[in-house]
């Protein structure tokens, strides 16, 4: 299933002028254009066992940078909330 819709949170469209090389941005981008063909299989979930909690995954697009993202497979739908170096 194709996504339709993909959104971005303004932290999430200053990030990679701000933190990242040109490497980075072109691969951030890549990442997110392949995402939107399988957004599953081109990411792993985040497990927040809260009740009430968004279902999360995220996907790396450099050595040591993710972007956390919000789908809705009801609407076709990706929110990307954030971008971050990877930790762990």
């Amino acid at each position: 299933m194709a996504i339709t819709r993909v959104e971005q949170s303004r932290p999430v469209t200053t990030y990679p002028r701000r933190e990242c090389t040109d490497q980075e941005v072109d691969a951030y981008y890549k990442e997110l254009r392949a995402l939107t063909r399988n957004p599953i299989t081109r990411s792993e979930p985040i497990f927040d066992r809260r009740p009430g909690s968004r279902t999360l995954r995220y996907f790396r697009f450099a050595e040591d940078k993710i972007a956390i993202f919000e789908y809705d497979p009801a609407e076709d739908s990706i929110y990307v909330l954030a971008c971050r170096e990877f930790i762990g």
